[in-house]
């Protein structure tokens, strides 16, 4: 989330509601009207119900939260059973500052109408009332950094996320931090997570971080994404992918770039950078890339060269079933392909919101070297 800055945040989307739209000159009713028959009369409760929704549709409309409140609660008096009141009193009462009444409505509202689409909502009011300190600082540090665009200060904020994240269980092994809110599938704006954001901000789910361009929770636009794939509990350092791009619906497309990178200076493993053409489908696959591999080893790095081609790997500069290092000519390090390096296809190994194609991922790339 380095190459890609954004530097506004756009504003806050509903819950998905749906608005229904505005009854018309000829008084045609409005949809929740529409069971009773054109010439029954419609009991003034009901009358009512749709007065009070349709004024706190239009003070919601104006941005006067507070004063829509009244009306969006007297509207869910009258209709108890519609989940989409309670999502925009919930809203309201978010836009108000008054996040705990937003949880005690959709929690009403489970309970009254067992509605799905409530979930994520709730997950995302009572994941910002219930961060511990420690969590809302890293998770500003990781805020700060990816707006910034600063390699440096987010590589330090994801691994900081990152060991804050994983801690060991009683038996000592590693175990995510039960003591940290959920965030996943929730954009966090600096101040709060929403559960259904169209803007620029910061989206994680799983693993994986994306700063950018935002359509309902979902990367849709310029953006960019990190996916750790390998935590080091020794050192704390973090391994991780970062792709930097457009997204369409989640869907990775067009020309791309992908980092690998390490957060422990030191390290000795090897990274890539690959500039690449992705296909525009789901699966994501490499149509043409062109790739850097780096292996650091006593303080002087040896470089490779590969091509991938049509989501395969291109056999030419392979001799023997290995390739040798472009930099240094008498140097005898080189890169031996695996088993099924020429056989497998090449996609994006960590598509955003589904499981990646290959059973172990952080492998992707991931050659032996000689000397």
């Amino acid at each position: 989330m380095i190459a890609v800055l954004a530097s506004c945040v756009l504003g806050l989307a509903l819950y998905g509601v749906l608005r229904p739209p505005a009854a018309p000159a000829t008084g045609a009713p409005h949809a929740e009207e529409l069971t009773q028959a054109p010439d029954q009369e419609i009991p003034d409760g009901e009358n009512q119900a749709g007065d009070l929704w349709q004024q706190g549709l239009e003070q919601t409309e104006q941005g006067n939260w507070a004063a829509a409140i009244d009306d969006l609660e007297g509207a869910l008096e009258q209709s108890p059973e519609m989940s989409e009141r309670y999502l925009l009193l919930a809203r309201a009462y978010r836009e108000a500052e008054r996040d705990d009444d937003a949880a005690e409505v959709l929690r009403r509202g489970m309970e009254a109408t067992g509605s799905e689409e409530l979930r994520l909502p709730l997950k995302a009011v009572e994941s910002t009332l219930k961060m511990p300190e420690d969590q809302r600082t890293c998770l500003d540090a990781l805020y700060r950094a990816a707006t910034s665009g600063e390699e440096a200060a987010f590589s330090a904020a994801l691994e900081d996320w990152e060991n804050g994240l994983e801690v060991r269980d009683e038996e000592g092994n590693h175990t995510r931090n039960p003591l940290w809110a959920e965030t996943g599938n929730l954009v966090w704006d600096g101040e709060r997570f929403w559960s259904d954001y169209t803007g620029t901000n910061l989206l994680l789910w799983g693993s994986s971080v994306f700063y950018g361009e935002i359509s309902e929770n979902v990367p849709n636009g310029a953006g960019s994404c990190a996916t750790v794939h390998t935590w080091y509990p020794d050192s704390g350092a973090v391994g991780y992918l970062r792709l930097d791009g457009q997204w369409e619906n989640g869907v990775a497309v067009g020309e791309v770039a992908f980092h690998d990178r390490c957060t422990d200076a030191a390290d000795a493993f090897t990274t890539y950078d690959m500039t690449a053409t992705l296909d525009g489908t789901a699966e994501e696959v490499i149509v043409r890339g062109e790739v850097t591999m780096q292996l650091p080893r006593n303080s002087t790095i040896h470089t490779f060269q590969l091509t991938i081609q049509d989501g395969a790997l291109r056999q030419e500069p392979f001799r023997n079933g290995v390739v040798s290092c472009s930099v240094h000519s008498s140097c005898g390090v080189y890169l031996a392909v695996g088993d099924d390096s020429f056989s497998m296809r090449y996609q994006n190994p960590y598509p955003w919101g589904r499981e990646s194609p290959y059973q172990e991922p952080w492998l992707f790339l991931n050659f032996s070297y000689g000397y």
